[in-house]
Parts: C-alpha cells; sequence; structure tokens
C-alpha cells in the first residue's frame, strides 16, 4: 500500500461487505420461499382434510 490513507484497501472490503450483504439476502430469500412451500402444502393438507 502506497497511501497511508488505506485508500487501496477500502474497495476490497467494501466489496467484501457488498458480497456479504448479498449472500445474507439470497439465504434469506431462499428460506423464504421454501418456508412459503412448506406453508402451501399445509394449507393444500388442511383442505383436502376439511374437504
Amino acid at each position: 500500500m502506497t497511501d497511508t490513507t488505506g485508500r487501496e484497501e477500502r474497495p476490497s472490503v467494501r466489496q467484501a461487505a457488498r458480497r456479504a450483504a448479498l449472500d445474507a439476502q439470497a439465504k434469506l430469500r431462499v428460506e423464504r420461499r421454501e418456508r412459503d412451500k412448506r406453508l402451501a402444502a399445509l394449507a393444500l393438507d388442511v383442505l383436502f382434510a376439511l374437504g
């Protein structure tokens, strides 16, 4: 690093933070999708049990 302010490291730290945030969002999307599928299956089970 030639600059004493650390500017050369900031983009990589920023990129790592952005990547971590995107990964966390993707994980939440997958979990939400799986939860929705389970709830839909349960709803169908209830409808069949009632019908």
